[in-house]
Order: C-alpha cells, then structure tokens, then sequence
C-alpha cells in the first residue's frame, strides 16, 4: 500500500509538474508570439521608415537640382546687371559728354550772337556818324 501511495504521490507530483510545463510552454508561446507581433511590426515600421528615407532622399536631390538652377539663373542676372551697369555708365558718360558740347554750343551761340549785335550797333553808329557829318 506505501508503494501504492508513493506511485500516486509521484503520479500526482508528474502530472503537476506536466501541467506547470504546460502552463509554461503555452505563456513561452505567448511571449513569443508577442514579441514575433512586436518584430513584425518594427520591421514594417522599418520598411516604411527606408521608403521615407528615398522619398526625402530624392526631394533633397531634386532641390539640390534646383537650387543649381537657381545659382545658376542668379550668375546670369548678375552678369546681366553688370552688363547694364557698364552701358548705364556709358550712356551717362555721352549724356555728360552732350551736355558739355551742349554748353560749348550755347556760349558759341551767345558770343557770336553778341558779334553780331555788336556788328548791328557798329553799323548804326557808322551811319549814325555818317549823318552827322
């Protein structure tokens, strides 16, 4: 009869120890599916962060493009302004260079102008000298 009771005593301590395993095999796999959960979806947070990355990659290059283009576009203006600047300077300088003969021109006019009113005066004090005598 001891040997009975030992035999379900040990029975009784398997089957214990069996449904313990179980318990724990089945909270392992449940961990594990959680954690398999938990990879999944870091890896497809993974995924969606590499596409992220080639999205904000190619928008870089494109802005790096344009931005090139845009340097580009502001050295022709500034070629442009300086070329602009030069026949500004230019035009400035035959407007100075105008106005000068302009002024030479209207000093001529006035001696010349006064010769000749001059000359018209003269004349009259000729006649005028001639009459008186």
């Amino acid at each position: 009869m001891e040997a009975e009771r030992e035999k379900e005593r040990q029975e009784n301590a398997l089957y214990h120890i069996q449904t313990l395993s179980e318990k724990t095999i089945k909270k392992l796999d449940e961990e594990i599916s959680a954690k398999n959960m938990t990879l999944e979806c870091t890896d497809a947070l993974i995924e969606i962060r590499k596409n992220d990355m080639v999205e904000w990659e190619e928008k870089a290059e494109y802005f790096k493009l344009e931005y090139l283009k845009v340097d580009e576009l502001l050295t022709d203006k500034k070629k442009e302004v300086e070329q602009a600047q030069g026949e500004l300077s230019r035009v400035t300088e035959e407007l100075d260079e105008a106005t000068r003969n302009k002024e030479i021109a209207m000093d001529l006019y006035h001696a010349i102008s006064m010769d000749a009113e001059n000359t018209g005066l003269f004349d009259k004090v000729e006649k005028a000298y001639e009459f008186m005598k």
